[in-house]
């Protein structure tokens, strides 16, 4: 051997340590696999361990599955408990990813028993926090919410200080999710003040973007993702980068630029690997954009597609918001009765996550459509109304109170009198929704 058998390895490592993930994977495609087969069962283990995390930082996840399982596989023979744990931790992120999540907390749960043996602490929150993360992906705010705060607590005690200001931006973005923007705006201007880190930076313009789309403040939505945007693409960080992707097609369909929030959409589903949240959220947002431009064919097959990643990634809110999006493809359709099962779902499901921004979207959306009588519509733009104020979005409040002049009006119109129906476009929440209005005739 032209290495030493304890040293072949190290260089790896320490270009790993340094974050440079492309020269680490290079490194490691060039060691020679016959090589690595004469080392011991910990080191064979260590190289396939490395190899799997490069891929993974990569987001080539299918990949990164077939190297931890051999990893795992010699990890066992050494019964080395720590570098079993941390095999199962980074198995279950790569099984989260792909979408497999019972399989990504079956491999969280055994890898925290470890640590929590070794009181191993750094790890302990590492795992909590995705434990944590596949709470919010799932819609589950108050479970993800009281995890966040436990790590929170343990940071404060230890002195971890940068896992803890992690965990707090973590904490600002489960609570814009709940729809509780105040709180999460004010934990990212907390976190702004005393912050020198880049990635810190960007993560705090991503959260804020997010927060300002939804409030439908979009010049400064658009600033702020698209600066995000430039670091994370500058770093080789593709699963944040399609965030503010996401954001930056939701943003442009709130403006009523249909056709621009498509593009973005398109750049992240035509992505050769995609976490299977950003799949879930970005179908479920080209759907409404496709209801928004009037394709309700596409709509109806984007919707499909939609319901089937959800099927994968298990995420509660985008099921509730999809409902709201088959309620409104129903309600084209003239099916008045397949339409309200679909929003009563809807609502159930935004109810029972907690998620009162895209409860209040879907008040909002039941409200603007015509098959439903006067009364109802009324009622549900009432109860937007309330959730709206609560979340701070004026530009909604302002809406619906448009909005209930005119039916107010309308139900106020004398038996006989000239109506015509004229259709127009509403700007919506994650999109716009086509509305039929009444205008009088003189």
């Amino acid at each position: 051997m032209t290495e030493d058998k304890q040293n072949i390895l190290s260089d790896v490592e320490e270009l790993f340590d340094k974050g440079e993930f492309d020269r680490t994977l290079e490194l490691i495609e060039k060691k020679d696999a016959k090589q690595i087969q004469q080392l011991g069962n910990t080191q064979i283990s260590t190289y396939y361990h490395l190899f799997a995390k490069c891929l993974f930082m990569k987001e080539r996840y299918n990949e990164a599955e077939k190297k931890i399982e051999t990893a795992i596989k010699y990890s066992r023979k050494t019964g080395n408990n720590d570098l079993i744990a941390k095999q199962k931790y980074l198995w279950g992120q790569i099984m989260h990813k792909n979408g497999l999540i019972l399989k990504a907390i079956r491999e969280y749960t055994e890898s925290y028993d470890m640590f929590k043996l070794a009181e191993d602490y750094k790890s302990i929150l590492a795992v909590q926090n995705a434990l944590a993360i596949v709470h919010y992906d799932r819609g589950e705010i108050r479970q993800a919410l009281d995890l966040f705060h436990k790590q929170i607590k343990i940071c404060d005690e230890h002195g971890f200080l940068e896992i803890g200001i992690r965990r707090r931006l973590n904490l600002s973005q489960t609570w814009a999710k709940g729809g509780r923007f105040q709180e999460a705006l004010e934990q990212l201007s907390s976190l702004e003040k005393n912050n020198s880190d880049e990635e810190v930076s960007a993560h705090i313009k991503r959260f804020r973007g997010m927060i300002y789309t939804m409030q439908m403040r979009s010049d400064d939505a658009r600033k702020l993702l698209n600066s995000a945007t430039e670091y994370y693409i500058s770093k080789g960080l593709q699963r944040y980068e399609d965030v503010c992707l996401e954001y930056l097609g939701l943003n442009e369909d709130l403006s009523l630029n249909h056709g621009k929030a498509k593009e973005y959409y398109l750049k992240v589903l035509g992505r050769d690997e995609i976490a299977a949240s950003a799949e879930t959220q970005t179908l479920r947002f080209l759907t409404e954009n496709c209801i928004a431009a009037g394709d309700f064919t596409e709509a109806s097959e984007t919707a499909a597609k939609a319901r089937k990643a959800i099927g994968k990634s298990q995420e509660r809110i985008e099921l509730g918001a999809l409902y709201r999006a088959d309620a409104q493809i129903h309600a084209h359709n003239k099916c008045q009765k397949k339409a309200e099962q679909c929003f009563t779902e809807s609502i159930d499901i935004l109810r029972e996550t907690g998620a009162r921004y895209e409860l209040a979207v879907t008040f909002l959306a039941y409200g603007l459509i015509d098959v439903f009588s006067h009364s109802k519509r009324i009622e549900f733009l009432r109860r937007a109304k309330g959730l709206f104020v609560e979340t701070d979005v004026t530009k909604r409040v302002k809406q619906i109170d448009e909005e209930l002049k005119k039916l107010q009006g309308a139900t106020l119109t004398p038996i006989g009198a000239n109506v015509e129906l004229k259709e127009v476009s509403i700007p919506g929440s994650d999109s716009t929704f086509r509305e039929m209005v009444w205008h009088q005739v003189d």
